[in-house]
């Protein structure tokens, strides 16, 4: 406590930015260390206090991820994070471009720690900068009687919309760019922090996020093909390219594997539903699904967000019905309206790979109201076209449910101790699962479920005209025109993607038809359950058989051939029930080509099996706040927007868990503890909590704040 006492002195004392860097000889999570006993959690609680007191925030390693070891051999290897760069908000905005390193030192047991305050990689200026429509704009008085003269100019020619082509014009630009800013709404939409409403002037709030945001997707280094680091952008970009170009090119299905792939579905679309899929598409559904769009989502390559076509909707409305109607009702589609940016979006910090990148695509708004008014339409018939066993976007279906199934068969595994034939369930991980459907694939899957032949070609357009360019620091490179896959942020593509996953269902229930799967029952006279999917997540129950396991294995080969899915080998595992022997586990493990683990530990981000400490269990929840708390800096934010921020992002964090299972009373108190220190927290005065917390929870009608109340929901399990 003297040390965190002393920082905070220190802090008091001071009114400049600061970093402070070395050994802290504390960790923030237990995350954070591997090996050896758990750090109580009582000396974490203190040190993330102190750096919440301080307004320091976490510089991102890079590098080794544990900076101390204690250099003995295994089981006795203990590794932590105990050294750490950290700043203050204000430093932070000075050097937004800092980096911390961890660099291997072969005289201590600590690494050491590299700040570099302008990474080379940052001085990289953009060729190709993309224009954007900035919200802020509408702040100017002029700018709508502009907007209104650039749409209807006569120099455009009437009925080919293209927002590019109409606001992308050199004068037109310049005008533009005239407009004065508003600064709150420029950084709002930059942070990406919808749930803070923009009335509450948090200019430095949100330029903190924005900062923060594209300081965690910049990319800095990558490894390429041969495993060499690359950080010289223009490499970076040309293996980017070079990958994607690779991912989206087709293995050219043959028609026999197509057959074997979709052998099992039959027709599930009713003539009545045919039909009313193929009706003539109106200019309801057109302002119907533009304004069911969030606002500041990002633009695609013609820089438009929907609020613009929210805001000028009186001014582009007779284009734009016309434009999308013309897509629905003609299949006429021109190229630029579905030319597609790809950004790539971090799955974890420390990046080494492509593969540890989601490639999300940002569509223009146009092609998005043609996609959405289909998925409209679709999206009213999925639960009688998708099989139970699926519960992703599915209206009506929960992913509890999906998770509570789960748990119970962990459960059965684990405590199945009696007879000869054991249970084994596999959790398979698929290798970018929408990048890789065939397109052949998905005509064939939607005939063979039944849908009229116009509506496939309509769906067939939209998905495989399409084309890539990438974006890296606001700029635009590379083009790629894809032989396969789904868009991921085509509002389309997650209807699409259930619709193949039919597929392999239909060949799991099948061979449990036939008998050559048993699936599992974790009762008496119980539903035998063989899979369980949500999207691509996906679970296969059966006997711990080498006949159920080579079944399974000729299921995937056919359905690998025939949709371009690949299972992840490395990420996928195998577990058993009590019965079944090592040598067996050994075996079927083998055969199947993936590891085989004692138990599964999570299931769509929840504990497989809980065990005896719950605490433990779901401290991840109690981490996962304390990051998101830690990332706020409560100066820049009034009492409005700390609401927001605990109504909205806080409390919601912990919502998902406690649908399923019942929290230790003990985590919600520190939960409850953490919110309630960062409602009172203000630099400069002391942290006194004025009111108890239970009457913040008072509806604000009786004088409360409406907060939650996380022990409630505890009593309710």
């Amino acid at each position: 406590m003297e040390s965190w006492n002393l920082l905070r002195k220190l802090r008091r004392l001071s009114i400049w930015p600061w970093l402070v860097s070395g050994d802290f000889n504390e960790i923030l999570t237990q995350s954070e260390k591997e090996g050896g006993a758990d750090r109580p959690l009582w000396q974490m609680r203190n040190f993330r206090q102190a750096l919440l007191d301080c307004e320091l925030t976490d510089l991102f390693l890079h590098g080794n991820q544990f900076t101390w070891c204690n250099r003995q051999e295994s089981p006795a290897t203990i590794r932590e994070r105990i050294d750490r760069a950290c700043a203050d908000p204000s430093w932070n905005s000075i050097f937004p471009n800092a980096k911390c390193t961890s660099l291997a030192s072969p005289y201590s047991d600590h690494d050491m720690l590299l700040v570099e305050l302008e990474h080379r990689n940052h001085m990289f200026s953009p060729k190709n900068k993309q224009f954007r429509f900035e919200a802020s704009w509408f702040k100017e008085p002029n700018c709508e009687l502009k907007i209104s003269d650039i749409w209807h100019s006569p120099s455009i020619r009437a009925g080919e919309l293209n927002a590019s082509n109409r606001l992308t014009e050199e004068a037109t630009l310049e005008e533009l760019e005239s407009l004065l800013l508003s600064e709150e709404i420029y950084w709002k939409q930059r942070g990406k922090n919808h749930w803070l409403k923009e009335g509450d002037k948090n200019t430095k709030f949100f330029h903190t996020v924005a900062n923060k945001r594209r300081h965690i997707n910049h990319i800095r280094r990558i490894r390429g093909a041969n495993g060499n680091w690359l950080e010289d952008p223009n490499d970076i970009q040309r293996w980017i390219e070079n990958y994607f170009t690779d991912i989206f090119r087709s293995r050219n299905t043959s028609q026999e594997e197509l057959n074997r792939g979709t052998a099992a579905l039959s027709s599930k679309v009713s003539p009545e539903m045919a039909q009313d899929l193929i009706r003539p598409y109106t200019k309801e559904e057109v302002e119907t699904a533009l304004f069911q769009m969030a606002p500041f989502k990002s633009p695609g390559s013609d820089g438009m967000p929907p609020i613009f076509y929210h805001h000028f909707w009186h001014i582009v409305k007779f284009d734009v019905v016309n434009c999308v109607l013309d897509i629905l009702n003609d299949c006429h589609l021109l190229p630029a309206i579905n030319n597609t940016h790809i950004v790539l979006i971090p799955k974890c910090y420390n990046l080494e790979n492509l593969t540890q990148f989601r490639p999300i695509s940002l569509c223009n708004v146009v092609y998005k109201i043609a996609s959405k008014i289909i998925a409209n339409r679709l999206k009213r018939y999925l639960d009688q076209i998708i099989s139970p066993t699926q519960s992703a976007f599915v209206p009506g279906r929960l992913i509890t449910d999906n998770v509570l199934i789960a748990y119970e068969l962990n459960h059965h595994l684990k405590t199945k101790t009696w007879g000869k034939t054991g249970h084994m369930m596999l959790k398979l991980d698929i290798s970018k699962a929408y990048d890789k459907i065939e397109w052949s694939f998905l005509r064939v899957v939607l005939l063979k479920l039944g849908f009229p032949e116009q509506f496939v070609r309509l769906i067939l357009l939209c998905v495989s005209s399409v084309s890539y360019s990438f974006i890296m620091s606001g700029s635009s490179f590379g083009t790629v025109t894809p032989q396969r896959g789904l868009r991921q942020g085509d509002p389309l593509s997650p209807y699409l993607f259930l619709l193949c996953t039919e597929a392999i269902s239909s060949l799991l229930q099948g061979s449990e038809e036939k008998g050559h799967l048993k699936g599992v029952a974790i009762c008496r006279r119980g539903l035998r359950i063989s899979h369980l999917l949500f999207a691509d997540d996906t679970l296969i129950c059966c006997q711990g058989t080498e006949t159920e396991a080579t079944c399974i294995q000729q299921i995937l080969d056919v359905y690998g051939r025939a949709s371009g899915q690949e299972v992840n080998l490395q990420k996928s595992t195998v577990v058993f029930s009590k019965n079944v022997s090592t040598e067996t586990r050994d075996s079927l493990a083998n055969k199947l080509g993936i590891r085989w683990e004692d138990r599964h530990a999570k299931y769509l981000g929840l504990p497989a099996v809980v065990g005896k400490s719950r605490k433990e269990v779901f401290s991840n929840i109690r981490d996962k706040i304390w990051h998101k708390i830690q990332g706020w800096n409560e100066r820049f934010l009034s009492q409005a927007g700390k609401e927001i921020l605990i109504k909205a992002v806080v409390q919601a964090i912990p919502a998902y868990a406690m649908g399923c299972f019942k929290l230790p009373t003990t985590l919600v108190n520190d939960i409850q503890r953490m919110i309630s220190d960062f409602w009172w927290h203000n630099r400069g005065s002391k942290k006194i909590h004025w009111v108890a917390w239970h009457k913040l929870c008072i509806r604000k009608e009786e004088g409360g704040m409406g907060f939650k109340d996380l022990k409630l929901s505890i009593v309710r399990c």
